[in-house]
């Protein structure tokens, strides 16, 4: 063999040995968990988030899982705690997440957030009024869209619990499901929840008022106990993720506009519903 083949076979050799270690530096690191609110049922958040997790892996080079909870309940507790490395969540928590456990925003999706009331095509009602005496089935009290929905209601002159009973339901799509069950004269849900029905179900809606909006839909947000390294390579792969072929079909189909950067302190304007949060968390 020529000197110079020598040469090239080592150099080869080198860089071969050097993508090995470095995959295996970057798997010693353990695996990555996003945790996603229960917003929507597990199956229907997995397929949802399925692109992301699968972007993720492949771009920092280690296993990445989706995981949620049962419930809003247990899911921001265990936030609360710090379990989670990666988190995607509502605004209000959020912040919540920042100032009482050292959560790092990363990132936000592009979208506004905002309830609307909707009902059966065949019912009766035709504004917030006429709920009064009825019940309306909503996502958990912990949801910013239970709470824009409550404001709404008593802009109306309906106070919740009296005028109109909440009965809430563990997602948003369960709390549409329990209008078509006849279970409930109305559903306050996320302006987005609809994409979960199936296109005849969604026929059978309307929609009857909508809520205030908020200007942050969700946040990823990196868990207390993340390296520095960790939290910039998880920032950076969100904000690419949006505009590759999979990062645009997971917007398309989630009704989002696209992932930007969310600053440290653009959470400061929710801190409005920190008091009715902790009370829903049993008043800590």
């Amino acid at each position: 063999m020529a000197l110079g083949d020598v040469f090239r076979a080592g150099a080869m050799l080198a860089m071969v040995l050097g993508l090995f270690a470095s995959g295996a530096k970057a798997a010693d690191r353990g695996p990555i968990e996003i945790a996603v609110l229960p917003y929507f049922s597990a199956r229907t958040l997995f397929q949802q988030f399925e692109p992301l997790r699968a972007f993720i892996e492949e771009k920092l080079g280690r296993p990445t899982y989706l995981q949620t909870a049962p419930d809003y309940q247990s899911f921001v507790a265990r936030t609360q705690r710090g379990e989670f490395g990666l988190v995607v969540t509502g605004p209000h928590l959020a912040r919540l997440a920042q100032v009482e456990a050292g959560y790092q925003p990363l990132a936000q999706w592009k979208s506004a957030l905002r309830g609307v009331f909707v009902v059966r095509g065949a019912c009766d009602c035709a504004t917030l009024g006429d709920l009064r005496g009825r019940s309306v089935a909503t996502p958990d009290r912990l949801a910013v869209t239970t709470m824009l929905g409550d404001e709404a209601l008593r802009g109306a002159g309906l106070t919740p619990g009296v005028d109109i009973a909440f009965n809430p339901q563990l997602s948003h799509n369960a709390a549409l499901l329990s209008v078509l069950r006849g279970e409930d004269a109305a559903a306050l849900v996320w302006s987005k929840a609809m994409v979960t029905l199936d296109p005849e179900l969604r026929a059978d809606f309307r929609e009857l008022a909508q809520t205030a909006e908020l200007p942050i839909a969700s946040v990823f947000m990196a868990g207390p106990a993340s390296p520095p390294a960790d939290v910039e390579a998880l920032r950076a792969a969100l904000l690419e993720f949006g505009g590759t072929p999979g990062g645009r079909e997971f917007l398309e189909r989630s009704g989002y506009e696209g992932i930007i950067p969310v600053m440290a302190d653009e959470l400061g304007g929710l801190d409005r519903y920190l008091p009715a949060t902790r009370a829903a968390m049993g008043g800590r």
